[in-house]
């Protein structure tokens, strides 16, 4: 399932085309996702090989996640590794872009990730409790998340 799933990448927040046609909404998909890649500075190689909306059409007012089989692994890792850029997009905004997962990578990355802010808060303290304003953080993807110490800095 992990062989299966490692070309894919997930688009949360992509509007849904409003095309009768199945075809028509997946090639407006896949052209949503080019023009995704050339706003975040990724050149797109190789060709999308499937793509599809996650659940059930028509639930609710926020649009499926669509799951994209991207063949070049390049072009699929800057998507991933650039898909932060979109934040300061107005039409990307709210559109969010992860590597698509196995039931129990998610379910170990959640695991991770519960622990990993654990001990960002108790190594918050410690430096805290040593004068040191500021505190840690856990960033990066799902399923690669590190803590990274942030200053604050006074205002006044």
């Amino acid at each position: 399932e992990r062989e299966e799933k490692k070309e894919n990448v997930v688009v949360y927040g992509l509007k849904e085309s409003t095309e009768e046609d199945g075809k028509k909404r997946r090639e407006a998909d896949v052209k949503k996702i080019q023009e995704m890649a050339a706003e975040i500075g990724v050149d797109f190689n190789g060709e999308i090989k499937t793509s599809y909306r996650a659940g059930p059409k028509g639930q609710g007012d926020r649009p499926r996640p669509l799951i994209v089989t991207i063949e070049d692994e390049d072009t699929r890792n800057g998507i991933l590794a650039h898909a932060k850029r979109m934040a300061g997009k107005e039409e990307w905004k709210k559109v969010f872009v992860a590597q698509d997962l196995t039931w129990r990578q998610r379910e170990e990355a959640r695991n991770e990730e519960k622990k990993l802010k654990e001990k960002a808060e108790a190594r918050t303290k410690e430096e805290n409790d040593q004068g040191k304003a500021g505190k840690f953080i856990v960033v990066g993807q799902r399923g690669n998340r590190w803590m990274k110490w942030i200053r604050e800095i006074s205002s006044g």
